[in-house]
């Protein structure tokens, strides 16, 4: 999942993109999430027309993704999320 959890505003949105990725691997695999940081103040705006930044470090997204995973480390400022938590869980479009 590549440069996508930046541009989600919204929390539940968010944490409803890592569960579909939960999802979608397999028991024993393995997702990556890598984040553009932008400015990395944390203090999300708009980057251009209609186009939305949270302007967070990578890290700040770990706490998320492991309520998806049992195991999340990171590897730099890639984000590695093994075991997923929820895979009977539906992934909703709320």
């Amino acid at each position: 999942c590549s440069n996508v959890l930046n541009v989600i505003k919204e929390a539940d949105v968010l944490s409803n993109v890592i569960l579909q990725v939960s999802k979608a691997i397999k028991p024993d695999g393995v997702a990556y999430f890598t984040i553009y940081e932008g400015k990395g103040n944390g203090r999300g705006a708009v980057s251009k027309n209609d186009c939305w930044q949270n302007n967070c470090k990578s890290d700040t997204y770990v706490d998320e993704v492991q309520q998806h995973f049992a195991d999340v480390q990171m590897r730099g400022k890639l984000i590695v999320a093994r075991k997923p938590l929820h895979p009977e869980a539906a992934a909703g479009r709320d």
